[in-house]
């Protein structure tokens, strides 16, 4: 599979494991959906918009890379595809409510078939005032 193809790909599996993990894609709300949901929102690549950027905890996703692992016939006859996931909150990374939301995030990526990694130590923006914890996930395309 192609690169470009491979990575579209991706990106259709990862919306489809946050949102089996109970999240909402915040670029399919409006803005007065974002203002008025509980749920928890995620965006691909960050978030621009400042009433979700004010939610309690929210993700963003991207692709890290697309890597051939097999050739056949002078093309990739697979890819690994490693996203980052990152987890932002207002609250500690030890608050019941954010460690329920990364275990759910966690069990939907892992029942995807995606390795699920954390990436980093937990970190603390001092300009956002929140804290970042951030994953990996790798999966076999």
């Amino acid at each position: 599979m192609s690169a470009p193809k491979t990575i579209a790909e991706a990106l259709k599996e990862i919306q489809k494991s946050l949102q089996e993990a109970g999240l909402v894609d915040g670029d399919s709300l409006e803005i007065d959906q974002i203002k008025k949901t509980k749920k928890t929102l995620f965006w691909l690549s960050r978030c621009e918009d400042q009433d979700a950027s004010a939610k309690d905890t929210f993700v963003v996703y991207r692709i890290n890379s697309s890597a051939a692992i097999g050739h056949a016939d002078d093309s990739a006859a697979s890819r690994a595809v490693t996203a980052y996931i990152d987890v932002w909150t207002s609250k500690k990374p030890d608050d019941a409510k954010v460690v329920a939301a990364v275990d759910r995030i966690s069990k939907a990526f892992e029942k995807d078939e995606w390795e699920f990694e954390l990436a980093g130590s937990p970190f603390y923006d001092i300009s956002s005032k929140r804290h970042q914890l951030s994953f990996s996930a790798t999966k076999k395309f």
